[in-house]
């Protein structure tokens, strides 16, 4: 018996194809096959085509989600390769197998080369990580790597001027069809999902937004950029902590009778935060 891999986020190579081999025996496997059903080839063919070449990485997890715990556990308990082996492995070459047997694995289409718009350097679409191409979708891997990276995980650039930061907030306003919050200025991660074609001009954007050093430094807050740059003229934004807006000093609040109370300190000259 050939010894199972385990699974890992870079288990394919340049050419799109599967660095795991599909070994025909493993789905053969009494023990997943008492309890499989179509549901579960269902699965393996929705994973196939949403995530391509990375999509056996989370075969494991899926299988899972649609069997019972019950079955999962006796399933683990009976398998002598459970003992050998850690299950999800086992569980993972047994869908690989079987997609392969099956067919299923024909789906997957071979990785396309291209150029990328921001750096104009080509790149294959089977170079992206499992989360990038979870956030992106596989059919939409419009830039490389590195360029989506930089937009995405940068930490702002501390240099900017007034001008330029006013105009990264009206931009972003705009991109975003909204009046963006702070989180913008972080590492944003997978978690904004904004659609194409916007998508492509905010990663564009992304890549020189200011730190949040900066805006601090020449507005106070980010509630003062946004102020400042005439996306929120009155100063004001309705949140679901209350009324966030500016005190006389120029301090965020995030609500009017914290506002009321910070004019009093500023007004009684009282020192404050």
């Amino acid at each position: 018996m050939t010894e199972i891999p385990v699974a890992n986020d870079s288990m394919w190579d340049r050419t799109g194809r599967p660095v795991l081999e599909a070994v025909p025996e493993r789905a053969l496997n009494e023990h997943i096959l008492s309890w499989w059903k179509p549901d579960h080839d269902a699965v393996l063919q929705s994973l196939i085509m949403k995530y391509q070449w990375h999509w056996y990485l989370g075969a494991s997890d899926a299988i899972v989600s649609a069997t019972p715990g019950p079955v999962i556990d006796a399933w683990r308990d009976a398998d002598p390769l459970c003992r050998l082996y850690a299950w999800y492995n086992v569980l993972m070459h047994f869908g690989l197998a079987r997609a392969a047997t099956l067919g299923y694995a024909n789906a997957v289409r071979p990785s396309r080369r291209r150029q990328c718009p921001m750096c104009a350097q080509e790149y294959t679409e089977d170079a992206f990580s499992p989360p990038m191409v979870r956030w992106l979708g596989v059919d939409h891997l419009d830039c490389c790597p590195p360029c989506l990276g930089q937009a995405l995980y940068n930490d702002g650039d501390d240099t900017l001027s007034d001008r330029q930061v006013l105009s990264f907030v009206r931009q972003l306003s705009a991109v975003t069809a909204c009046v963006p919050d702070q989180r913008w200025l972080g590492r944003i991660g997978q978690h904004h999902n904004v659609q194409r074609p916007a998508r492509m001009r905010l990663l564009l954007l992304l890549r020189r937004r200011p730190a949040v050093a900066c805006v601090k430094r020449l507005y106070g807050s980010w509630l003062g950029a946004l102020v400042a740059s005439g996306v929120l003229a009155s100063g004001t934004r309705v949140t679901s902590r209350g009324i966030h807006c500016l005190a006389i000093d120029g301090h965020a609040c995030w609500s009017l009778s914290e506002k009321a109370i910070d004019d009093y300190l500023y007004a009684a000259g009282a020192i404050h935060e």
